[in-house]
């Protein structure tokens, strides 16, 4: 079943915009993140406000590094990039060409989402 259905009636995933359909729409299910009925409040509040931002936003979450991004920061992926793709994309695997530069930064930067 797509799970778009079911997150239409997630309040944190209303409004418009390409990113809060693509987000909606998308099997989460099959991402280390689970059902986003299931995500922890802290998520689920990071993510409204990412998706409902005129700035341009990008998150990684948990220890995959799953992606989330808004409308505005979508062009910084390219016009024939990387979106939608990257969209639930573990970090690794959407940034191969640079993630033996950029996975040490990462790990230095705090570590929120075990604090959650």
């Amino acid at each position: 079943m797509k799970s778009g259905t079911i997150h239409a009636m997630i309040p944190f995933l209303t409004g418009g915009g390409e990113m809060n359909t693509l987000t909606r729409q998308f099997d989460w299910a099959a991402t280390a993140v689970g059902n986003p009925d299931q995500w922890p409040q802290s998520l689920r509040t990071i993510l409204s406000v990412i998706l409902h931002a005129k700035s341009p936003m990008f998150l990684w979450w948990g220890p995959d590094l799953i992606q989330f991004y808004n409308d505005a920061y979508r062009p910084s992926l390219g016009t024939n990039g990387k979106h939608p793709t990257a969209l639930g994309q573990r970090g690794e695997d959407c940034w191969p060409e640079i993630w033996p530069q950029i996975k040490p930064l990462i790990d230095q930067a705090p570590v929120f989402y075990q604090l959650i």
